[in-house]
């Protein structure tokens, strides 16, 4: 069966200030190459990466600190969210390549719609909880639901 993970970790508690957080937070990207499996070409993967960040570290941009120095404490994963019958597709709004002029989304898998509800399900609580500080907001990250595995370990770490 496919599934799509959706990472929801302790070092998000620190998003963009833009999203309310009281905490900085730090953003590098990190390039990784990869060998194709399908034309053994290199792929280039560009990732963007967010961490928490120390006070004054950093270039200010609207998505955070560039290249902060990291705050120091324990960060563990917090929330592993696998949505069945899903792929990385599912999360992105369309798998239509306009280069290859063909669908990409996998016959059988649930709609884009379904892994959208799946996803926000537990992405906009666990933003609420960890970014604004809702405790409020940390209940419904423990419900599961139809259609979603979920690995959850909410007191670990120092960001409870």
């Amino acid at each position: 069966m496919r599934s799509f993970l959706l990472v929801l970790a302790g070092a998000l508690v620190a998003a963009a200030p833009s999203l309310g957080a009281s905490r900085p937070v730090g953003v590098t990207t990190i390039t990784f190459t990869k060998t194709s499996v399908t034309t053994g070409a290199p792929r280039v993967l560009e990732t963007v990466v967010w961490y928490p960040a120390k006070p004054r570290s950093g270039t200010a941009e609207a998505i955070g600190q560039r290249d902060a120095a990291i705050r120091p404490g324990r960060y563990p994963l917090r929330f592993l969210v696998e949505v069945l019958g899903a792929n990385h597709l599912s999360a992105v709004d369309s798998c239509f390549s306009q280069q290859l002029g063909v669908s990409l989304c996998v016959p059988g898998d649930i709609s884009q719609d379904d892994a959208h509800r799946l996803i926000l399900h537990y992405a906009l609580p666990f933003f609420r909880r960890y970014v604004r500080g809702q405790r409020a907001a940390g209940r419904v990250l423990m419900r599961p639901i139809p259609g979603v595995v979920l690995t959850a370990d909410p007191k670990h770490g120092s960001n409870g």
